[in-house]
């Protein structure tokens, strides 16, 4: 048998997990009450309290992108026009309604070229940004001077106070 005091580490954890699984849910709960009492289907509507997830695939609960991923995936079966609902995501709970039911159809040609220009662009600009760091690393290495090879390509160096291993940069974080 182990005393309160040697298992309390392990215990703690679990038991702050269950408050704030229990909160989410009340949560959550208090705002299905409040999406079957208010009328969320008008733009901007007083109290609306959610975000339009516009179109999703039957096999998941979001587009894939933006705010839909964070429900994609919860298995959310609803009727067309249904009263607000809830369930469980893999990042706490969802509250959604169901407006209307789109059939499959091929997307037009400008839809798909700006899909295409999006990802292309951000794509190009990884590379652009992997090649000047690269620049920037060799021309600093060569010269053994970090600041003048950054001032040569254009680029503003910061410094900061020492960090230590598990420690926080002001601007990038961990």
């Amino acid at each position: 048998m182990k005393t309160l005091e040697e298992v309390k580490s392990q215990i703690e954890p679990v038991v702050k997990q269950q408050k704030a699984q229990q909160a989410a849910q009340k949560q959550a709960e208090d705002l299905l009450q409040q999406a079957k009492t208010q009328d969320w289907t008008r733009p901007g509507g007083e109290g609306r309290g959610g975000c339009d997830l516009g179109l999703f695939q039957p096999q998941g609960c979001g587009a894939g992108s933006g705010s839909g991923a964070a429900v994609d995936g919860c298995g959310v079966h609803a009727a067309e026009k249904s009263p607000a609902d809830m369930a469980a995501t893999s990042q706490g709970f969802a509250v959604f309604q169901l407006l209307a039911v789109q059939p499959p159809s091929t997307p037009t040609f400008e839809e798909i070229r700006t899909k295409v220009e999006e990802q292309f662009k951000n794509e190009r600009a990884n590379i652009l940004l992997a090649q000047k760091t690269q620049e920037l690393s060799d021309r600093a290495k060569s010269e053994h001077d970090l600041k003048k090879a950054a001032k040569e390509l254009g680029a503003t160096m910061k410094s900061s106070d020492f960090v230590a291993p598990d420690g926080r940069f002001p601007i990038l974080g961990r």
